[in-house]
């Protein structure tokens, strides 16, 4: 926690992300979402943030389901394409030691699931999703073995 004693990014953040490159297949980060049950992976170059791909991303960009599109052509359209096609390019980011409280209003006045963190010099060094909140929040209120239930509206 920083001196004020109020969170930080850096305290509940999650380090040292997976991270792809721009360059690389839509099936990669497919692959990536899936096998490591994750929903966001910053995209880097050269050691710099350039962009971010959400599982949201990755199913704008699927062929439809409906259509008839066999699983070999399904699949050959993420193969075929890179991460840079569907990616957000540039994303808003946060500095590690910015207090937690801007960061979560940063998330929930712009709806979004995740931010990528850097630290003063702008390098990549974690990423803060809604369930590192969660995991602050439930960190900060106090349970009960009584069965109560606490609300928590978003």
């Amino acid at each position: 926690m920083s001196e004020t004693n109020k969170p930080t990014v850096r305290d509940f953040m999650t380090a040292d992300p997976t991270t792809l490159g721009p360059d690389e297949p839509l099936l990669q980060a497919v692959l990536t979402v899936r096998s490591l049950s994750i929903r966001h992976i910053p995209v880097v170059k050269d050691g710099q943030l350039v962009g971010l791909i959400t599982d949201r991303d990755l199913a704008r960009a699927s062929p439809s389901i409906l259509g008839r599109t066999s699983p070999d052509e399904y699949n050959q359209v993420f193969q075929a394409n890179t991460i840079d096609r569907v990616m957000v390019k540039n994303p808003t980011t946060i500095n590690a030691n910015a207090l937690l409280g801007d960061a979560v209003q940063m998330m929930q006045e712009n709806k979004w699931g995740s931010i990528p963190v850097v630290d003063d010099s702008g390098a990549l060094v974690g990423i803060l999703t809604k369930g590192d909140v969660m995991r602050y929040a439930l960190s900060t209120l106090e349970t009960s073995s009584s069965g109560s239930s606490i609300t928590i509206d978003l």
